[in-house]
C-alpha cells in the first residue's frame, strides 16, 4: 500500500510540473531553466502527496538499561535496641555509602528505607513503630515490574512484627537478595505476656473469661506475679513461680461484668529486677458490656453444622437469645418477636419465600446464608441488594481475605491473623452483583487470586440494616479455630461483630459513629459517622461537630468531613488515656446527638521482642539465590554481587511508528522549496 501511495505522489508531482513548465513550447525561460523548476515544483506536490495520503514511517530506537540494585534498610527502632546501636548511628551510613559507589559503574543503585512502608532514601532515623519486611518488599516488586533488577540488598535485624511472613514472598522475587544481618540475637532473661485473649462483648452480670499467656526466658527458680486491674482497683492477682529456663503458662481468669459501658483491663505480669526489656509486661483489654439480650432467630429449612455453630458463638457472648426454628413451623407475626434474623440456605427450591416479606416489613435486620441449597432464582427476585447469576449449578472453595477499607467495625489483629489458617467456604460459581450501599467486610479468595466478589457484605437500605454471607461451612472456621489456638475467640468476635452491627441498627438510629474501643499512640486514630433522613435514606449533605474530651479534661472541637457515602474524621497520634466524645447535627429541625468513649494506649511495639531474627535472613537469601553477610563481611558484599552473573545491561529494540505529517523539518523543506521557486521565477522575470 505504501508502495503504491509513492509511485501516486510521483506521478501527481511529475504530472504537476510538466503541465506548468513544458506544456507552452513558447516559454520565456530557457530548458535549463525549466527543468530546475520543475523539479522544485514536483518535489514540492510530491511532498504534499505523501502528507496527504498519511503515509506512516518505521523507525528503531536502541536503549540500554543499566541493571537496578535495590539497597533497601530497615529504618525501626529495634534497629537501636541492640549491641549495633553505636555502629548504626555512627559508621552505617558510610557503609552504605562506599557499597552504592562500589557498585555505580555498573549498576544503578536505588537507597530505600522501610518500617510500615518503604520509602525513598534514608535518613537513618531508626523511628519506625513498626517493621513490615513483607510489605517493603511487595511495594519494591510492584515498582520495579519488568525492569532489569541485578539484586537486591535489605539491610535488617529480621524483627517483623506487622504483615505477612517475609519469607513467604521469596516465590514473587527473581533477583537474588543479599541480606545484611544486624541486631543482636542474644536472647537475655526476660518475662513477658504473650498473648491476651478474650471475648470483646459481653452481657452485663454474666461472668466471662480473659486467657492469659505469659513467659519467662533464663529466669528459672525466680518469681512474679499476675495483676489485672480497673482503673485503680486491682480484680486478680496471682503468684507464679518460675520452674524451668523457658517457663511458660497458660490460664484463664473469670471476672464480672458489673459496670455496663466500655471497661478498659490492665494485664501486668510484674517485672523481675535483673529484667532489661519491660514494655512486654504489660497488656489491655477493652471490653463492652451490654445489658440488653437480644433475640436472634435462625431460620432453616435443611439442617446443617453451621447452624449450631452460629447459635453457640452468640450464645457464648451472654448477650443474645438464640431460637432455630424451620421456616415451616414459622407461625404468621411470630417473627416481630425478634431483633435479628439468620436466614440460613434461605430461599430454598422446597419452600416459599413469604417469611421475607414479613421480615421486612417489620423493619427486622437480617442476615441471609447463601449456600448450595439456596434456591438463586428466589434470592435474586427478593431485590435484596445483592445477585448471582449462574448458568449451571456449579460451586467453589473460596477463603476469606479481609477489606483494609471496611470502616462499620473493627476486626483485631488477632483475628485477621487467624484467618489465615481459616479453611475455604463453599460458595456458588457465578457472576456476583451488590448495590452500592454495600460495604464488603471480607472478598473471596480463590487459590491464589483475590477476588472483588465479596463473601460477607453489609448493606442499609429503607426496611433497615442487613447482610450475607456467600458461602456454606462457618463450623470449619470455628474447628480450625480451636485446633490452631485452642480457642474459638476469633469466630467468636466475627460473629459476634456482625451480629452487634445488624441489632443495634434496629434503633434507627439516624447518626451514628463509629471507631475502634482502643487505639494505640503510634498509629493515626481516625472515626467515621452516617447520617440518616427520615426515609432512613444515607445522606453526606450534613455537617456533623463532635467534641473530644481526654480524661485530664482537655477538650478540643472538630467537624467529619464528608466523603461520598459517609463522614470521616481523622485525629493523628493522641496520647495514652480515656477519651469521651459528643457528636450531633441539626437535619430537617431536629437535633440528633451520640456520645462514647475509647481509649489510647502506650505502646511501644518494637520493644516488645528484641532478639534478631538472622535465620529468616538467611532463608530468604538463600532461596532467592542470594548470599547472607554480618557487619564484619559487608565489604565481600559489592564483589560478589558484581561477580554473580546478574548484574548485566540489558539492550531494548523499540519500534516507533509515527505519520509522515508529524515530522516538523518536512515543513521547513515545503516553505524553502516555495521560497526558492517564488524566488527564482521572480528573478527571472516570469512574473
Amino acid at each position: 500500500m505504501t508502495v503504491l501511495l509513492i509511485s501516486v505522489s510521483v506521478i501527481a508531482g511529475a504530472g504537476m510540473a510538466f503541465l506548468l513548465y513544458f506544456k507552452e513550447k513558447n516559454s520565456a525561460l530557457d530548458v535549463s531553466k525549466r527543468w530546475f523548476l520543475s523539479i522544485i515544483r514536483g518535489l514540492v506536490v510530491f511532498l504534499i502527496c505523501l502528507l496527504l495520503t498519511s503515509v506512516m514511517i518505521n523507525t528503531n530506537e536502541r536503549n540500554v538499561e543499566k541493571p537496578i540494585v535495590a539497597f533497601l534498610v530497615d529504618n525501626s527502632k529495634s534497629m537501636i535496641y541492640s549491641k549495633d546501636s553505636t555502629y548504626l548511628t555512627n559508621d552505617f551510613l558510610n557503609d552504605i555509602k562506599s557499597i552504592s559507589n562500589s557498585l555505580a559503574d555498573r549498576a544503578d543503585v536505588y537507597l530505600y528505607q522501610f518500617d510500615q512502608k518503604l520509602k525513598n532514601g534514608f535518613d537513618g532515623a531508626f523511628d519506625g513503630d513498626q517493621t513490615d519486611i513483607y510489605s517493603a518488599i511487595d511495594e519494591l516488586l510492584i515498582r520495579y515490574e519488568g525492569r532489569n533488577i541485578g539484586a537486591m540488598i535489605l539491610a535488617t535485624d529480621g524483627i517483623a512484627n506487622a504483615g505477612n511472613d517475609p519469607s513467604s514472598i521469596t516465590d514473587r522475587i527473581w533477583f537474588p537478595v543479599y541480606s545484611i544481618a544486624l541486631g543482636d540475637t542474644a536472647r537475655y532473661a526476660d518475662v513477658s505476656i504473650q498473648a491476651l485473649r478474650y471475648n470483646k462483648t459481653v452481657a452485663y452480670g454474666n461472668r466471662f473469661p480473659v486467657e492469659i499467656v505469659i513467659s519467662a526466658k533464663n529466669f528459672n527458680g525466680k518469681s512474679s506475679h499476675v495483676i489485672i486491674s480497673h482503673g485503680e482497683k486491682e480484680l486478680f492477682k496471682r503468684h507464679v513461680q518460675f520452674t524451668s529456663a523457658d517457663y511458660s503458662e497458660t490460664f484463664t481468669v473469670m471476672l464480672d461484668a458489673n459496670q455496663k459501658g466500655l471497661i478498659r483491663l490492665g494485664v501486668q505480669i510484674v517485672p523481675v529486677d535483673e529484667e532489661k526489656n519491660k514494655a512486654n509486661n504489660y497488656a489491655t483489654a477493652v471490653i463492652q458490656v451490654n445489658d440488653k439480650k437480644n433475640k436472634v432467630a435462625i431460620l432453616y429449612f435443611t439442617v446443617h453444622p453451621d447452624i449450631s455453630a452460629l447459635k453457640s458463638a452468640m450464645e457464648d457472648a451472654g448477650n443474645y437469645i438464640v431460637d432455630d426454628i424451620h421456616v415451616n413451623a414459622l407461625k404468621k407475626g411470630e417473627i416481630s418477636n425478634y431483633d435479628a434474623v439468620i436466614l440460613y440456605q434461605l430461599p430454598d427450591k422446597r419452600s416459599k419465600a413469604d417469611y421475607f416479606t414479613e421480615i421486612q416489613s417489620f423493619k427486622i435486620p437480617w442476615l441471609m446464608i447463601v449456600g448450595m441449597n439456596t434456591d438463586l432464582r428466589q434470592m435474586n427476585a427478593l431485590n435484596a441488594g445483592f445477585k448471582i447469576q449462574q448458568t449451571s449449578g456449579m460451586s467453589q472453595e473460596a477463603l476469606a481475605y479481609i477489606n483494609s477499607g471496611f470502616s462499620l467495625f473493627q476486626v483485631s489483629p488477632e483475628t485477621s491473623a487467624s484467618l489465615l489458617y481459616f479453611p475455604p467456604l463453599i460458595t456458588p460459581f457465578g457472576s456476583y452483583t451488590v448495590a452500592e450501599n454495600f460495604r464488603t467486610l471480607f472478598y473471596q479468595k480463590i487459590g491464589n487470586v483475590q477476588t472483588q466478589n465479596p463473601m460477607l457484605a453489609f448493606g442499609m437500605n429503607q426496611a433497615g440494616m442487613n447482610a450475607v454471607l456467600f458461602g456454606e461451612g462457618v463450623y470449619k472456621w470455628k474447628l480450625y479455630n480451636y485446633l490452631k489456638f485452642q480457642n474459638h475467640l476469633a469466630f467468636q468476635e466475627i460473629i459476634h461483630k456482625s451480629m452487634n452491627l445488624l441489632v443495634q441498627q434496629a434503633d434507627k438510629r439516624r447518626l451514628r459513629v463509629f471507631h475502634k474501643e482502643i487505639f494505640y499512640s503510634t498509629e493515626n486514630a481516625e472515626m467515621t459517622a452516617e447520617i440518616y433522613n427520615m426515609s432512613m435514606e444515607m445522606i453526606t449533605d450534613a455537617n456533623i461537630d463532635i467534641s473530644i474530651a481526654h480524661e485530664n479534661g482537655k477538650e478540643r472541637t472538630l467537624q467529619f468531613i464528608p466523603q461520598i457515602s459517609d463522614y470521616r474524621l481523622l485525629l493523628g497520634q493522641l496520647k495514652p488515656g480515656k477519651y469521651i466524645w459528643n457528636a450531633s447535627t441539626n437535619l430537617e429541625g431536629e437535633k440528633l446527638a451520640v456520645s462514647g468513649m475509647f481509649f489510647v494506649e502506650e505502646m511501644n511495639i518494637e520493644a516488645l521482642n528484641t532478639c534478631a531474627d538472622h535465620n529468616l535472613l538467611k532463608l530468604i537469601s538463600e532461596q532467592t539465590a542470594g548470599n547472607y553477610y554480618s557487619i564484619d563481611e559487608i565489604d565481600n558484599m559489592p564483589n560478589d554481587i558484581l561477580k554473580s552473573g546478574n548484574i548485566v545491561n540489558v539492550e531494548y529494540l523499540n519500534k516507533n511508528s509515527d505519520y509522515l505529517i508529524s515530522i516538523r523539518w518536512l515543513l521547513i523543506i515545503l516553505i524553502t522549496l516555495l521560497s526558492v521557486e517564488w524566488s527564482l521565477r521572480k528573478y527571472w522575470g516570469t512574473y
